[in-house]
């Protein structure tokens, strides 16, 4: 009964620590890293991870480089585990050169929420960065008040469960350390 009791407490401190809440003092809300398998959250993993994939993938990232002065608007680029999308990640996203970054993700959970056909906001300040906290442009908020209003929502817990977005922000921040996000 006591080891019941014991993982529960813990169980329960875990999955609601891990959470964001709006915090009533003001404090920035940063959305924390959900999937930690397979993904790089901690700035030694990244160096390592990116390191490998150099070692590895050296000659496929060399051919994928845009010269400096043709960075890329746009580009798609897969969001699976590091072991699967591997130098992909590096050689389309170390194209991408802007300070302020707008991803789409996958919301592979949106029937979950009755969130399908819709574009998924998030109102959190940050999110989780293995170097630090990568800043939410103040752009969101512009882009959301020029959308027509049925074809959008802020909700932060489809936010809280999906990974697409989260796989991508290491190497962004990889390349830039003061990137932003939207």
């Amino acid at each position: 009964m006591k080891h019941l009791l014991l993982t529960s407490l813990i169980f329960t401190l875990i999955f609601f620590g891990c959470t964001v809440k709006k915090d009533k003092t003001g404090e920035s809300r940063i959305r924390n890293v959900v999937d930690t398998v397979g993904f790089a959250h901690l700035d030694w993993q990244m160096d390592s991870v990116v390191s490998r994939i150099n070692n590895e993938f050296g000659s496929e990232l060399k051919n994928a480089a845009q010269p400096e002065e043709r960075s890329w608007k746009s580009a798609i680029c897969p969001h699976d585990d590091y072991t699967y999308a591997s130098w992909l990640y590096p050689a389309v996203l170390k194209n991408i050169r802007a300070k302020t970054i707008i991803i789409f993700g996958v919301a592979h959970r949106a029937i979950n929420f009755n969130l399908e056909k819709k574009l998924v906001f998030d109102s959190f300040d940050y999110w989780s960065g293995p170097y630090k906290p990568v800043k939410v442009s103040g752009l969101r908020e512009e882009i959301i008040k020029n959308l027509p209003q049925d074809s959008y929502v802020v909700h932060d817990s489809m936010q809280i469960v999906e990974h697409s977005v989260e796989a991508l922000i290491p190497f962004l921040q990889y390349q830039n350390r003061d990137v932003e996000i939207i």
